[in-house]
């Protein structure tokens, strides 16, 4: 009768086996779970800053007085406010901004940006289109990268009656 004290050879490297395929696994889930965290960070900030640009310039269009040059596929769209002061919204060169002032962070790209003008009864302006595409520049990486598209019809309430 032998008597067999420890493991032999094929016992430990069964295990190691194992224990490696286990720590392929759990670092794969690992990064997976860090590259999903980034990517919805990305999502956030891209939602965050459409949402605010968004609610900028639609409480501004509702509110104005008057809009300057009415029609379709604008890039940029002139607002006179209750106080009488013009306010310009703009998408040219990428960023969407208010009388030269970003209203997105320096880290997202705007694409097909534009207003369309509906004009009403009178022939002022009773409804104005707003719709872009904000993402994440290209510093981030590719697969962190987020697109969403924003739309929102503005019904204008101040414009004065003939």
């Amino acid at each position: 009768m032998v008597n067999r004290k420890g493991f032999t050879l094929i016992e430990i490297l069964v295990v190691i086996g194992i224990f490696a395929i286990i720590v392929v696994v759990g670092s794969m889930s690992f990064f997976n779970l860090f590259k999903g965290s980034a990517r919805t960070k990305a999502a956030n900030l891209v939602k965050q800053d459409g949402e605010y640009t968004m609610g900028i310039m639609t409480k501004m269009i509702r509110n104005a007085r008057n809009i300057s040059d009415c029609r379709l596929g604008m890039n940029e769209i002139e607002i006179t406010s209750p106080d009488g002061r013009t306010t310009t919204f703009s998408c040219f060169n990428n960023p969407i901004s208010s009388n030269s002032a970003k209203l997105i962070n320096d880290q997202l790209a705007v694409s097909d940006c534009n207003f369309d003008c509906h004009e009403g009864t009178h022939g002022e302006p009773e409804a104005v289109v707003i719709n872009f595409t904000l993402g994440t520049g290209t510093s981030i990486p590719l697969v962190e990268q987020v697109v969403v598209d924003f739309e929102t019809t503005v019904v204008l309430r101040n414009i004065p009656a003939d």
